[in-house]
């Protein structure tokens, strides 16, 4: 028997072991040679390459990029988030940087963040409407909408109808009222000017009465043409308000265009200044009788000629220009006409501009 001690113990060998090294590259060949269906179930590779592809197509689909094959075409810009980055200060790099997280972004997220850019851009532009209103009704109101070359040359309210039913009856001769500057300079000349004799006023009513509303427009548009007041202008409360310009050379002494819109007496005016506000007063020329105030608001019922700015203010520190235009103030058949005369020669571009007098100015100075 043996000593244990001197004795050699053979150990087991293990079995051998198939090397634990994988060739990847090799089997992602052979992966590739699989079905589709089989190769997608098997290969993350295919399944990120697949996605990827996915994610593309939608892409192009949904947010309106198209990749142009022709290298001399330029890339069309993102549609949709296109308003989303015209906030940002940097648009070309913000987005770049969308595009890029699109790139890697799932379709659902990218869906998201679609709905909250187009959420995000109708909430700003919602807003933005609503300053603009509130700035409208605290600031100086500035027409859009309130005038109309295709206005009627006049509009009753109720109790300036019933008024005109009762003065149509009475003295029908034909009154002409005019400033009286401008009728000084008209009776120095030797001969008796046409703007004073009642006839020729006769005449002129009864043809703006006959014109249809696109003969009014084109009559006026003839000679007017709306304008902005520039913040370069000396006038600084009239900064962003219309102004109105001559069309063409206008020469002197000439009948423009009537100064149309809705007849006032008592309640009239107060409706509507509970329509359009307290500013339906800054628009309505006075052409009350000897015995009757009437009140002609041009403020949503009359046409351009309610836009001609005032020469002056009358108050310290504001400049005074120089007037070439005029109210004149006409009774025909017992029924008040404003007209707008040109008192000197206007040439094309210039700004048409009326001495509003200063009992205009001692309520809204």
């Amino acid at each position: 028997m043996s000593h244990p001690i001197n004795t050699t113990i053979k150990t087991p060998q293990p079995p051998k072991q198939e090397s634990l090294y994988i060739d990847t590259q090799q089997n992602i060949n052979n992966k590739k040679a699989l079905p589709t269906s089989e190769a997608r179930e098997n290969n993350p590779e295919t399944l990120l390459t697949s996605r990827k592809q996915a994610i593309q197509e939608t892409r192009h689909r949904y947010l309106g990029h198209h990749k142009n094959t022709d290298p001399a075409k330029k890339t069309e810009p993102f549609t949709r988030i296109s308003p989303f980055t015209k906030y940002f200060d940097h648009q070309e790099n913000q987005l770049q940087s969308i595009k890029q997280k699109l790139e890697h972004t799932p379709f659902v997220f990218q869906q998201l963040f679609e709905k909250t850019i187009i959420k995000t851009t109708n909430s700003h532009q919602q807003n933005k409407k609503e300053t603009k209103k509130r700035d409208k009704k605290q600031d100086k109101i500035i027409l859009t909408n309130y005038w109309d070359n295709r206005s009627p040359l006049f509009t009753l309210g109720k109790n300036a109808e019933t008024l005109k039913n009762s003065l149509s009856k009475g003295n029908k001769k034909t009154k002409i009222r005019l400033p009286e500057n401008f009728t000084k300079l008209l009776n120095s000349q030797d001969e008796k000017h046409p703007l004073l004799e009642p006839d020729y006023w006769n005449k002129i009513i009864e043809y703006w009465l006959s014109l249809s509303p696109n003969g009014r427009l084109k009559s006026i548009e003839t000679w007017l043409q709306p304008t902005t007041i520039h913040h370069s202008d000396p006038r600084k409360k009239l900064h962003g308000q219309y102004g109105v310009l001559a069309a063409k050379d206008i020469p002197s002494c000439t009948v423009i265009a009537p100064y149309s819109g809705l007849y006032c007496i008592g309640s009239d005016i107060l409706r509507e200044k509970a329509c359009y506000g307290d500013n339906v007063g800054r628009y309505a020329v006075n052409c009350s009788t000897d015995s009757v105030q009437i009140n002609l608001c041009g403020y949503g019922h009359g046409n351009i000629t309610l836009c001609i700015n005032a020469n002056t203010t009358y108050i310290d520190g504001d400049p005074i220009l120089d007037d070439n235009a005029c109210f004149a103030l006409i009774l025909y058949q017992g029924w008040p006409y404003i007209f707008v005369i040109s008192t000197c020669k206007i040439t094309r571009n210039s700004e048409v501009l009326i001495d509003y007098g200063q009992n205009y100015w001692k309520g809204y100075g």
